[in-house]
């Protein structure tokens, strides 16, 4: 008995032709009656089946590959079509039966055919000129320097100074071309080498003799020497290196363009052969193309390294040609849809020949050659596109239907071999990655649309997209590539903006100006729907609706994913850290995607928001942040510190406290979008599931689930199962952990191995059971019915106990891998299942993130498969949290990456204001009328170089204002700032919790703000932004009280903030934002940066009181002063957040009067930090001093010395400190001069002395022509420019104003407290006073300094005004104390400074000193000076007592009595 088919002649034929069926009929083929199904009989008699087509439907392509299930079919065994061919031919049917694999034969003659008429007109290539593999490759073994190298070894990431790599096969004959896509634009050097070049990290290809090379970057050719050469290449560009060693020369290419002959008359000859060599800087990355693709331009004559035979490609294009007649005879699609007419002969027809067709065709799809040059053409037509693209080419989105491409899809899907059908769309990707990534000579960017076009139609299609997300889009080829639009050619950018504008060169209502902001809105046009491409191709990926009960849905593919993606990649500090290169392209498209798909699928309107981020969200583990920094620490160590904390917080209620409210995050737990708490009491209790802990076993991504016994469950060294019935139970308060076994890491026989803790109803506290206080009380049920039979031990000894009755947020007790008990709540995910009635959960030990490790997601694994990866019953995702979850992939970016590009983009803003400002210039002194003929000359061409570089930085910035800062953009990052600050706030007001931000949200809020306030504007204005003011204050308000916060306890965050609001003081915008934050917030602000200097980072601190001062000090306006004139300015940390150091003064008021209150309320808080601010300005003034010291020594020296740039560094960071203090002085003795000058305030006194020793010690080193400082300038030493005397004079006598300005009109001593610790100071000059104005210094000297020669730049006439009278007073009174010092004998004199008399006795040394040398004394240490004995008292010789130790200790001890 034979078996035989009926096919359809009329099917044949259209696909074949009748010369095919002529074919067919021919071999040995007689006729006969037939039907559609049943039986029939040949003409021997012999009945032979026919098979109904109807038997075939359920594994037919174009229906769903997969069964109800989920689970994926078996493919169809590879073997010959049947052996009896049967083909309806006319009504009644007549049938063909013949013998043999006739239909197969046939094929294969007609590809052999094929075959034969490619050979007479293949050109014959010559290979006698190629030695090396057939497969041509980078040589990872002789490459210099260090390399990131691709798989397939023909991409190269450069990771050191300047590596050199060369590939594996030579040539020495003939002419030969490979092409190189350069992944950036940076130093490299890419040509041709011989074997005997030796590379370094300073010489590569070209550097050496015998070597060729060409560098676009720096536009020279380079052979041992260099020379000008070829055009600007930009990252995308195609370069094409060609060698020709029958006439000695290379040639290079640009995206096809000659770049004319670069060297001629190479060395030729025996043993000289030359490989393909390149040479990058650091982070310079290039893709080669030997020949493994068609290359894309190919160089006529000349021939690809690697020989690719176009035998291949015959085949599979005839192949694809009668596929695509097939295609076209589908039901379900546009394509002569109605001509089969549901005829099941015909469609079985269809089948047979399919699934021959594509058993010919899967091998020739391994090939990449053969892919990029035959199959991927056949799916661009399929889906309504060229087959071949140019950058002429404009795409009509009109022309394209996707229908052909997904029923190709599932095609290949049902009848392809799974390797080969995996290895058909990986080298598609890498394909369309590389067109993509081409540099766009059109504003119409055809190869951007063509391959966007293609990836879409991939992406519809399920099996397709799933796989791209699994094993494509993160790993083979970067999903980032797809979503980053590269600028255009610069000669691309010529032709489209051919009148460029800028500020200056025209009114901004000029004509020109129209001309150009048309231009870019005419960009922003074509760029936009680029943009929606890409935005399209997002939501397909992201795909929620084909997630079924045993397959999780594409979105939450994706999302895991990119988490692991950004755990391994993207995170600070992982192994294969890298920068993110296309960051702010992803982070907006990432934004937009998620706007996109809240509007649609949860708002439903037009309004364009952004999901809401609960701040319980960093601590529910419903997202893994891996081992990213958190504020308070590591996770581990806050979920061990704060379990009871979170556990309230999600209203676990074993930890509320009894009548409790729920907590914020159990509210939003039950709002939409979070867990569901509503339980019902008796729901029925399902069998225990163990699981397969592994998220697909199939190919299509199902998973299978084996259920053991549903009474009994193992306990092994990895995973605990339990079953968890419902029952609502009275709250306690927090208890204690339980004990762990040492020998098995699980918990001791003391409390069963996996059993769900209870507590007993109406219970305070937790009882103990044989000694152990467990994790929750124990509450055992009473019904045996529902017990469970747990293997406790790996030798199979059972330890039974009886079913706990678990509760709402039940939790495990565990052990980790280190042997610690842990509690392990049931989250949210937990809460969702249990809602659902659902009670089997597989656990596994250490899985709570921050114990093991292991994500949450799998640490929890429920009866199904998508509930494990996903917390629910369904492998739909819930909308709200999976849009959480992206937009917190979209922070996690911006803080990893974008900010860079962001500060590059407003470098290139910034150079081009520089240059508008030098072109002004430039015409200004044209216009002069004292510049000779050779200074206009040079003017003139200076103006020209201007002009130009104007009008290519124009270009580029009309492309910023239309691809990178346009309004919708700035729209998002607004949006994105207030869920972020959001976010923070609600964090903040968990207490505690505070600690489990993420420490890149803190970041990301503060970049976010610079972002909208100084880097996007005013490219884009923000002026239109509602609310933005009101923004902008919370923001400084949170950085304001969070800046000192101690639950940060991470340096770098601490840092952070204090920078960011150093930062906000030195904005006129955000101080305004400062200065509306509530009251109560700015003064603990004030209290916070005025805390003591010792033990904590003071200079930003410092620097935030030196701004709300700069403008209200003596000479300290600086309203038109040259930047040399005002070295005050925020920290250089600060151009990190896009602050000029060249700012006006920002005085603040409203912030000078909170410091002066909180310092005049609390004068013991006063003192301290007054005392602190003066000890610091004695070191850094000390240190300046003594570097000026060793630069004057080493200046004087008769060899020649060179100066460390770090110690001139050093020495003017200690300058500036020095002077940055002095101000802080100046400000409190104006606007609190209390603290320091009434004699009634404790410890005024001494605090007065001290400052006039350091100011007296400052003005004799500074005033002082003879000194170090002064022949220290005089050197001019490069470096050392902004360390000048007016500083530090200046900040001197803006303190000697405020202090004395009032004693001037007094005549009585006694009332004049600063004039007299002045005049007390025995190291105090009057002469250096004299020095402020000029007085007393050498004619001789190189510079003479006042500060008359300031005003009115720097100085008010009526400030130099005040400093004469302040002085005049001080020398008056300096001469009468002269005269009474006079009769002072040697005998009364003070031993210590001989400058007044003994006043003071100590106690009870009886020793003697003058009031102002034993306050000095006593501020720092207590013993005396002469006989170091502990000095309890000091009396004045009037019996005044000054000081007392032992009322002191009195005092302790009785408050310490009292508390």
């Amino acid at each position: 008995m034979s078996t035989s088919s009926v096919l359809s002649r009329n099917v044949i034929t259209q696909i074949f032709g009748t010369d095919f069926v002529t074919s067919l009929e021919s071999q040995d083929a007689t006729f006969g009656d037939g039907s559609s199904g049943g039986e029939s009989r040949n003409g021997s008699g012999v009945k032979s089946h026919v098979v109904n087509s109807s038997s075939g439907v359920g594994h037919l392509v174009g229906v769903s590959q997969s069964n109800s299930d989920g689970v994926k079919p078996s493919k169809s065994p590879r073997t010959s079509p049947p052996v009896d061919v049967e083909m309806d031919t006319t009504e009644p049917k007549k049938v063909i039966q013949s013998s043999g694999d006739v239909f197969g034969q046939l094929i294969q003659r007609q590809l052999e055919t094929v075959v034969e008429e490619s050979k007479k007109q293949q050109r014959v290539v010559n290979q006698e000129g190629r030695l090396g593999p057939n497969i041509v490759k980078y040589d990872a073994s002789s490459h210099i320097g260090t390399f990131i190298i691709s798989n397939d070894r023909l991409s190269v990431n450069s990771q050191c100074n300047f590596g050199s790599v060369k590939a594996c096969t030579c040539v020495y004959k003939g002419k030969w071309q490979y092409e190189v896509q350069l992944g950036s634009k940076g130093v490299m050097q890419i040509g041709w080498a011989t074997l005997e070049t030796k590379f370094s990290q300073e010489k590569g290809v070209g550097d050496t003799i015998d070597s060729y090379a060409y560098d676009g970057n720096r536009l020279r050719k380079w052979n041992k020497t260099t020379s000008p050469y070829g055009e600007t290449w930009q990252a995308g560009d195609i370069i094409g290196c060609c060698i020709d060693l029958d006439e000695g020369k290379i040639d290079f290419y640009r995206n096809g363009k000659p770049l004319g002959t670069a060297f001629s008359n190479i060395r030729r000859g025996p043993g000289v052969a030359y490989f393909p060599a390149a040479s990058l800087a650091y982070g310079e990355n290039i893709v080669s193309n030997f020949g493994a693709t068609p290359l894309q331009y190919l160089v006529d004559g000349y021939s690809p390294l690697q020989l690719q035979s176009s035998l291949d490609n015959a085949k599979t294009d005839l192949l694809l040609s009668w596929l695509s007649n097939v295609l076209s005879l589908y039901p379900g699609t546009k394509y002569n849809s109605d001509y089969i007419g549901g005829n099941n002969t015909d469609y079985l027809t269809l089948l047979v020949i399919t699934n021959r067709l594509i058993e010919f065709l899967g091998p020739h799809l391994q090939s990449g050659f053969v892919v990029e040059q035959s199959f991927f053409p056949f799916f661009a037509s399929c889906l309504g596109l060229p087959e071949k693209i140019a950058h002429t080419d404009i795409i009509s989105p009109q022309n394209i239907s996707y229908d052909k491409t997904d029923l190709l899809l599932d095609i290949m899907w049902t009848f392809l071999e799974e390797t080969e059908m995996k290895t058909c769309l990986e080298k598609t990707c890498v394909i369309l990655m590389n067109h993509f990534r081409s540099n766009s000579l059109s504003i119409a960017y055809p190869y951007q649309h063509y391959s966007l076009h293609c990836l879409l139609a991939l992406a519809r299609h399920r099996s397709t997209r799933r796989h791209m997300i699994r094993y494509l889009l993160f790993d083979k080829t970067k999903l980032m590539h797809f979503l980053h639009i590269r600028p255009m050619d610069e000669t691309v950018l010529k032709e489209i903006i051919p009148e460029t504008w800028w500020p200056g060169k025209s009114p901004a209502n000029s004509s020109g100006a129209a001309s150009y902001e048309n231009t870019c809105h005419s960009i922003q046009q074509k760029i936009s729907d680029l943009q929606s491409l890409q935005v399209n191709l997002m939501k397909q990926l992201l795909n929620n609706t084909d997630g079924t009960e045993r397959r999780p849905s594409s979105r939450a593919l994706f999302l895991r994913k990119f988490r692991q993606y950004v755990r391994d990649v993207v995170r600070p500090g992982s192994v294969l850290h890298q920068p993110i290169n296309k960051a702010m392209a992803t982070f907006f498209c990432f934004l937009r995607t998620v706007g996109d798909l809240y509007r649609e699928e949860v708002e439903q309107n037009e309004e364009q928001k952004l999901p809401d981020i609960p701040s319980s969200m960093f601590f529910d583990t419903s997202i893994s942040y891996y081992e990213m920094e958190r504020v308070g620490g590591i996770a581990s160590y806050l979920y061990k510190t704060h379990h009871i904390e979170v556990c309230q917080a999600l209203s676990i209620p074993d930890y509320m406290p009894n009548n409790a409210a729920p907590t914020a995050q159990a509210n939003n737990l039950n709002a939409p979008g979070g867990a569901n708490l509503n339980v019902h009491r008796d729901t029925p209790m399902p069998s225990a599931l163990q699981l397969n802990t592994s998220d697909e076993t199939e190919s299509d991504g199902s998973a299978s689930v084996n259920s053991p016994s549903p009474t009994h469950q193992t306990i092994s060294n990895h995973t605990i199962t339990i079953a968890v019935p419902i029952q609502r139970i009275q709250p306690v308060g927090p208890v204690a952990l339980a004990p762990v076994s040492e020998n098995t890491g699980i918990l001791s026989t003391t409390m069963p191995t996996g059993n769900v803790i209870q507590t007993q109803t109406n219970a305070t506290q937790p009882r103990q059971e044989n000694g152990v206080t467990p994790l929750l009380p124990i509450r055992q049920t009473p019904d045996h019915n529902n017990g469970v039979h747990v293997s406790a031990t790996s030798s199979g000894e059972d330890v039974s106990a009886p079913m706990p009755v678990p509760h709402l947020g039940a939790a495990l007790i565990a052990g980790t891998p280190s042997g610690h008990s842990m509690l392990i709540p049931m989250l949210t995910d937990f809460r969702n299942f249990i809602a659902q009635g659902e009670r089997g959960f597989t656990y596994f030990p250490g899985g709570f993130v921050g114990f093991g490790g292991m994500e949450h997601r799998n640490a929890i694994q429920l009866h199904n498969p998508a509930v494990a990866l996903l917390g629910k019953e369904s492998g739909t995702m819930e909308v709200r949290a999976s849009l959480r979850e992206l937009l917190d992939n979209a922070v996690i970016i911006y803080s990893c990456g974008v900010q860079r590009h962001v500060e590059k983009v407003v470098g290139l803003r910034n150079t081009m204001e520089e240059y508008v400002k030098a072109l002004d210039r430039a015409n200004a002194s044209l216009n002069s009328t004292s510049i000779s003929e050779g200074e206009r000359t040079e003017l003139v061409k200076s103006v020209e170089i201007f002009t130009n570089k104007l009008d290519e930085q124009a270009r580029h910035i009309a492309w910023v204002k239309s691809a990178v800062f346009t309004e919708e953009r700035q729209i998002f990052v607004y949006q994105l700032l207030k869920t972020v600050l959001a976010t923070l706030k609600s964090s903040s007001a968990d207490g505690p919790l505070f600690a489990f931000v993420p420490e890149h949200y803190i970041s990301t809020l503060i970049n976010l703000t610079w972002f909208l306030l100084t880097q996007m504007h005013p490219t884009v204005s923000h002026s239109s932004l509602y609310g933005l003011e009101g923004i902008l204050t919370e923001v400084a308000e949170f950085v304001a009280t969070h800046f000192a916060d101690a639950r940060i306890v991470i340096a770098e965050t601490k840092d952070t903030l204090t920078q960011a609001l150093s930062s906000f003081i030195c904005n006129r915008t955000m101080l305004t934002a400062l200065e509306q934050m509530p009251q109560n917030s700015q003064i603990s602000m004030v209290k916070s940066i005025l805390r003591p200097y010792e033990n904590r980072a003071w200079a930003q601190s410092n620097w935030m009181l030196v701004r709300f001062w700069q403008g209200s000090g003596f000479g300290f306006q600086y309203p038109n002063a040259l930047e040399s004139r005002r070295p005050f300015r925020a920290k250089p940390v600060q151009d990190e957040f896009g602050i000029s150091t060249n700012l006006p003064p920002t005085p603040s008021r409203i912030l000078q009067n909170h410091v002066a209150n909180v310092l005049l309320e609390n004068q013991k808080f006063a003192v301290s930090y007054i005392h602190s601010v003066l000890n610091q300005l004695n070191w850094a003034f000390s240190e300046f001093v003594g570097l000026l010291q060793e630069i004057q020594n080493a200046a004087q020296r008769p060899e020649r010395v060179f100066i460390e740039a770090r110690q001139l560094k050093i020495c003017c960071t200690c300058f500036e400190l020095t002077q940055a203090l002095l101000r802080v002085v100046e400000m409190i003795s104006t606007i609190a001069a209390p603290v320091i000058t009434d004699a009634s305030r404790e410890s005024s006194e001494p605090l007065l002395a001290r400052l006039c020793m350091l100011l007296s010690q400052i003005m004799n080193r500074i005033g002082n022509n003879t000194g170090c400082f002064s022949q220290v300038i005089e050197l001019d030493i490069p470096g050392l420019e902004n360390v000048t005397h007016y500083p530090l004079l200046s900040s001197v006598g803006g303190i000697l104003v405020s202090l004395l300005v009032g004693d001037v009109e007094k005549t009585v001593e006694s009332e004049m407290p600063a004039t007299r610790a002045l005049l007390c100071e025995p190291s105090f000059q009057v002469d250096s006073l004299n020095f402020f104005f000029g007085r007393n210094q050498p004619q001789s000297a190189k510079r003479i300094f006042s500060l008359q020669a300031h005003v009115p730049d720097d100085v008010s006439e009526a400030e130099i005004n005040t400093l004469e009278k302040v002085a005049l007073h001080i020398t008056e009174w300096a001469q009468r104390r002269e005269i009474e010092m006079e009769a002072l004998d040697d005998d009364s004199a003070c031993t210590i400074c001989y400058a007044s008399p003994q006043n003071t006795t100590f106690k009870p040394c009886n020793h003697r000193a003058c009031k102002t040398c034993i306050l000095h004394h006593l501020m720092n240490k207590g013993e005396c000076f002469f006989c170091k004995a502990a000095i309890q008292q000091v009396f004045m010789d009037d019996g005044t007592k000054i000081h007392d130790v032992t009322s002191k200790k009195t005092e302790d001890h009785a408050r310490r009595a009292i508390l």
